[in-house]
């Protein structure tokens, strides 16, 4: 296997919320990669822009979209959560070029401000609001850090069913119940409408798809889509 082809791209693992660099599935998967071509990193960006109290999904985009504008290369992406609707939201705003060439979702967490607003009650909504910030258990620091309302406010501005015109595999865990599986359906359901014929893998997981079937699976769709070209 030559790595001459896969060194036109630069790939990108984008983590969930609260995760960040150090996320256990993109190390994961950054160790696949340097298994499989010694040459092709998988860069994992922490996406805590500008930080976990003041986190917006507008910002991250702006600041990854500005970086792909600076790099010659294409881009091929791994989003995993929130990761997810970030990598689709890039993909729909690069689609007029050919910058992000196929994007790979893992439990993408589409239409977010209906499921955030789904888990949370009317009042404690309320109680964020109006205190101006909430904590929230984050993975990468192993502790309890304040976010910010705006977090919120700015997820209900997103598109919540981004459409891309590009190659693109979802793996979604049946047991996932923080992004319902169908979510993912209807996502599949509306890109076919437009024309795009992409894949949904489903599997026996949850949410993390840190079950060891689950990650032999998202190796085979990277080695798939990918690799062996």
């Amino acid at each position: 296997m030559t790595s001459n082809s896969y060194n036109c791209y630069k790939y990108l693992y984008l983590h969930g919320f609260a995760s960040g660099s150090g996320s256990s599935k993109g190390l994961l998967l950054n160790k696949f990669f340097k298994e499989q071509l010694q040459n092709v990193e998988l860069h994992l960006p922490d996406l805590n822009i500008p930080s976990f109290e003041k986190l917006s999904v507008s910002e991250i985009v702006k600041h990854l979209k500005s970086e792909m504008l600076n790099n010659t290369q294409q881009y091929r992406l791994i989003g995993s959560s929130l990761g997810g609707l970030v990598a689709a939201t890039l993909a729909s705003e690069f689609k007029d070029c050919s910058k992000i060439q196929s994007l790979i979702l893992l439990c993408p967490a589409l239409d977010a401000s209906n499921r955030w607003k789904a888990k949370m009650a009317d009042s404690d909504l309320y109680q964020w609001q109006l205190d101006g910030s909430k904590k929230y258990y984050h993975f990468s620091t192993k502790t309890e850090q304040q976010l910010h309302y705006g977090f919120y406010e700015d997820l209900m501005k997103q598109v919540q069913y981004p459409l891309v015109d590009v190659p693109l595999t979802i793996v979604h865990g049946t047991n996932d119940d923080i992004v319902p599986i169908n979510v993912s359906r209807t996502y599949i359901e509306l890109l076919q409408q437009n024309g795009w014929n992409n894949e949904m893998i489903e599997v026996n997981d949850d949410h993390l798809l840190m079950k060891t079937d689950s990650i032999d699976v998202i190796k085979n769709v990277i080695s798939k889509q990918w690799f062996n070209e």
